[in-house]
């Protein structure tokens, strides 16, 4: 390859299954709805993500609780 890194592409999960001897059938969009029971928890699971370190990096964990909820 080039060597460089580059975003997944929508077809490189159908080309890697297919290097593996896999014959996808078809691809399209799914709904993957998901919920949380309260906004604590929600807010924990958005910082599992590891998306908001920078924020918290660069101010505080309590800022960026308020800034979500």
């Amino acid at each position: 390859g080039t060597g460089g890194w580059r975003p997944a592409l929508r077809d490189d999960l159908e080309e890697v299954a297919q290097r593996a001897g896999l014959r996808p059938d078809g691809s399209g969009r799914v709904a993957c709805p998901f919920g949380y029971a309260d906004t604590g928890s929600a807010v924990r699971g958005l910082l599992s993500t590891g998306m908001f370190d920078a924020a918290v990096a660069a101010t505080d964990r309590e800022q960026v609780d308020k800034e979500l909820t």
